[in-house]
């Protein structure tokens, strides 16, 4: 058996099955059976040694490590274990030729057949952005890590769990229409336009997402995984698809492809205007979503009700909170325990209730510091990313939109007090 021709992202043993991962790391391979397969197959292979007797033979910079009775191969175990756990063959230069085009100091990663010009994923996907790839962007699902880089598309998650997470892992078979209750697609809502149709003309509407449906389990699964405070994670009671006006559905799209138009994001391997998931706590004076409860309220004081009927309105900045570190626009989160913080009730509920919301990030400006003054994202960007950083002034990120065309809500989720 030798090494199969390497597909991005997939095992780089066996190349059928998707690398493993851990939630924190993607792993070269795919389970423990491929990565001893691996070092077995790399043990055997002998690396040629560097033309440069005295220099380390995986980073070729520093002298070979002498322990008095024997000169070792490498200068110390970094760069051994590197060298055994990657593959790195082949002679240097003292030009470094064959170093890492971006960083000039780890060799070029070697597959067994390719000797690639940067030393890891990292380093390829600095080089890429170098290059306008553009900006990668949080992970879809769990927006906390990037998106996974393969050397030539971006993908929409971090890894192949929050993929799976994302997708809901469901068997497109259970998941029914939410109008008719006939089998759909896997990802869809409706089975027919005629469904879609009647699902907007009685807009604004909430359709209550059956447990068994995929969908349900992605909301649920999102949810979990963005719950970062050390307090638990409370039970989803219902998931409700929020369905929308023509109208509002309409702006939102050609917000889209205005923002589409000008950053390119899906050439880049990313969705249309770089389109994400957020959360958005606000404030609830009726009983929507309660025991099934679908009949939105008239009042203005509503907050749930009124952005589930007309949407995010940035003149009504304020009403749910004091002040903001961004100036006056459109606050989310990729962190559903921030947002609870500011999901309010004057019923006396025993659930609460949070958005899960389609936005349009675009081009984000990067932020780690308060700036109460800001209109607007500086010129070239469509929104402001508040990130997390030490030395910052947030505990969560944020994500500031100052269009009401960027955000949409899409989902209603109702969980224990």
């Amino acid at each position: 058996m030798s090494f199969k021709v390497r597909t991005p992202g997939y095992c780089e043993a066996c190349g059928k099955r998707p690398r493993y991962s851990d939630g924190q790391k993607v792993h070269p391979y795919c389970s423990k059976s491929c990565a001893t397969y691996a070092r077995h197959i790399r043990g055997s292979v002998s690396n040629e040694s560097s033309v440069h007797d005295g220099l380390c033979e995986a980073c070729h910079a520093r002298p070979k490590r002498s322990d008095g009775a024997t000169v070792h191969p490498y200068c110390g175990r970094s760069c051994a274990n590197f060298a055994k756990n990657s593959g790195v063959v082949g002679p240097s230069t003292r030009s470094g030729s064959r170093m890492c085009q971006t960083c000039g100091r780890r060799p070029q990663h070697f597959d067994g057949r390719i000797l690639h010009p940067y030393c890891g994923k990292s380093c390829a996907a600095a080089a890429n952005k170098n290059n306008s790839v553009g900006y990668i962007g949080p992970c879809e699902f769990c927006g906390q890590a990037p998106r996974y880089f393969d050397g030539n598309t971006i993908h929409s998650c971090c890894s192949m769990k929050c993929a799976r997470s994302a997708s809901g892992e469901g068997n497109p078979s259970e998941d029914r229409c939410l109008i008719c209750g006939d089998p759909v697609h896997e990802g869809r809502h409706f089975c027919s336009n005629n469904c879609v149709q009647s699902a907007v003309d009685s807009a604004p509407l909430l359709l209550d997402v059956p447990k068994e449906n995929a969908t349900f389990q992605s909301v649920v699964n999102q949810f979990k995984a963005t719950w970062k405070h050390s307090t638990d994670c409370p039970t989803v009671r219902w998931v409700f698809k929020v369905i929308i006006s023509r109208r509002l559905l309409s702006q939102y799209e050609t917000h889209r492809a205005g923002v589409e138009a000008r950053g390119d994001f899906v050439s880049a391997g990313m969705s249309l205007g770089n389109e994400q998931r957020r959360w958005h706590g606000t404030f609830r004076e009726c009983l929507l979503g309660d025991e099934g409860n679908t009949e939105t309220c008239n009042s203005v004081q509503c907050r749930l009700c009124q952005i589930i009927r007309c949407s995010f309105k940035i003149e009504l900045f304020g009403t749910n909170m004091t002040w903001g570190r961004f100036g006056k626009g459109i606050y989310t989160t990729s962190t559903s325990s921030k947002a609870n913080d500011y999901s309010k009730s004057s019923q006396g509920s025993l659930y609460k209730t949070l958005l899960l919301n389609k936005v349009i990030v675009g081009n984000g400006f990067k932020v780690t510091r308060d700036q109460q003054t800001l209109q607007a994202p500086p010129s070239g960007y469509d929104s402001v990313l508040a990130e997390v950083v030490p030395g910052g002034t947030l505990n969560y990120d944020e994500l500031v939109l100052y269009n009401d065309d960027a955000i949409r809500p899409s989902y209603l989720v109702v969980y224990d007090a």
